[in-house]
């Protein structure tokens, strides 16, 4: 059901999402510092956002990509990003389906973006440089035939250039559908077009790769690591001669190395037998515990939990949505998740995305989850949640949230990104909000910044 349109007016009102919304202070700013409405009705602006500093600046900068063809730069700066784009990266109508910063892929001092989308007409993949002007529109190295789901992957054999994910999880493989397969390209000044590693997912609809994450380095061995989920993979084991269910959804990790990483994961999770959709997201969590050593997390965004007093006529914890964190350590992650962060409202659909950044500058790092479809009288305006790191991990009580203004600005999905934007001490939060309504027209799209503070 789509909300009544055009346009919420208290929305438009004030440069925040928090109109007639709630709000709980804890680590981040409880209104917007910053938004930018998109200016194309349908063009969905902030379906896929990036923080890096493609300047040098010292100074991250905010990406907004959506269906226009268009993704809009925002230098950041001591004041913050400027009302406008600095700078507007043009190509075809599906030149931006997905997008990701990979770090320094060329070794040439700036960050670089990957996109996956279209390139002369032709799905493929696309890195573009980072200079002291930004990104310009002609790529550095382009792809095809490798999917067009991209993630930065770290520097996986340690040779001083990040590399790049690449993945199709609609691929066929052995004349099974959606199998999915990805691939790993490593970076460097005259990288190669020639992946040096895939792997392919083992059945039908396991749709491996259509969510995967570099995760820094979860074991301490000084290569980076990283996480490709298979959302489909079902698993079955025969129980008194019966064949049954045993799990739903896979996650893998994969081990960095001075040859590049294994054929085989170092370390395999698969979801409970009940699970929503687990490996909907995953990627790193930063250093939650603050032991020096990364973690990890891994989302069931539409996972229900059992609550008391519900039944078959009156059903309750559906789809609230569960967030597990694995902490690293010399051996690799635990096989059991240190936290689990479950929803606390139904149909919300907590886990969404995720992305790790230290708010509160507490030297732990903290998790900030979306749950877009957060119910209400005026349909998902969605929610924005952060935890906090400590000593014991990542908390399970959200320290601040912030609803959605707009009716129905959930509905596409809230994708997070975070990074220093303004060069204080304070990482900050970057949400894309692609079904806001505006002057533009409907699901124009918008961003949003929220500033990290101390509590």
């Amino acid at each position: 059901m789509k909300r009544s349109r055009l346009i919420v007016a208290c929305a438009l009102a004030i440069a925040a999402s928090v109109c007639g919304g709630s709000v709980h202070a804890g680590g981040l700013g409880t209104t917007a510092a910053w938004s930018y409405d998109g200016t194309v009705a349908n063009g969905v602006l902030g379906e896929t956002v990036v923080v890096a500093d493609v300047t040098g600046d010292g100074y991250d900068d905010l990406l907004l990509g959506g269906r226009s063809g268009e993704i809009r730069v925002f230098f950041g700066g001591a004041s913050g990003p400027g009302a406008s784009p600095s700078h507007i990266m043009s190509g075809d109508p599906q030149f931006v389906i997905r997008m990701a910063a990979v770090g320094d892929w060329n070794g040439d001092g700036f960050e670089d973006i990957v996109v996956g989308g279209s390139f002369n007409s032709q799905p493929a993949v696309s890195i573009y440089l980072g200079s002291g002007s930004g990104p310009g529109n002609s790529p550095a190295w382009v792809v095809t035939g490798f999917g067009v789901v991209v993630a930065g992957a770290g520097d996986v054999n340690g040779d001083g250039y990040d590399d790049i994910l690449t993945a199709d999880p609609t691929a066929v493989v052995g004349g099974l559908t959606q199998v999915g397969r990805a691939f790993l390209f490593l970076g460097g000044p005259n990288a190669p077009t020639t992946p040096v590693w895939s792997r392919a997912g083992d059945t039908q609809s396991d749709v491996l790769g259509d969510s995967m994450n570099g995760v820094g380095d979860v074991n301490n061995d000084g290569y980076d690591d990283f996480l490709i989920s298979e959302k489909g993979y079902v698993q079955y084991s025969t129980i008194r001669n019966k064949t049954v269910i045993t799990g739903i959804g896979r996650v893998s990790l994969y081990l960095g190395s001075a040859a590049g990483p294994a054929t085989t994961p170092a370390w395999v999770t698969v979801g409970p037998a009940d699970s929503g959709v687990y490996g909907w997201a995953v990627g790193s969590a930063g250093d939650v515990n603050g032991d020096g050593i990364g973690d990890m997390y891994v989302t069931d965004n539409q996972a229900s939990v059992k609550i008391k007093g519900g039944g078959m006529n009156k059903p309750t914890g559906q789809r609230r949505g569960k967030v597990y964190v694995y902490h690293g350590s010399t051996l690799g992650p635990s096989s059991t998740a240190s936290t689990i962060v479950i929803g606390d409202l139904d149909e919300s659909e907590l886990g969404n995305d995720a992305v790790a950044g230290d708010f509160n500058h507490d030297g732990f790092s903290d998790l900030a989850l979306s749950a877009p479809k957060l119910p209400s009288q005026d349909i998902q305006r969605g929610r924005i949640y952060a935890y906090l790191g400590g000593p014991s991990g990542l908390a399970t009580t959200a320290a601040w949230f912030v609803d959605g203004g707009q009716p129905g600005a959930g509905g596409l999905g809230l994708p997070l990104a975070s990074g220093k934007v303004n060069g204080d001490l304070f990482d900050d939060l970057l949400v894309g909000v692609p079904a806001f309504d505006t002057v533009a027209g409907v699901d124009a799209g918008r961003g949003e910044l929220y500033l990290g503070q101390a509590n």
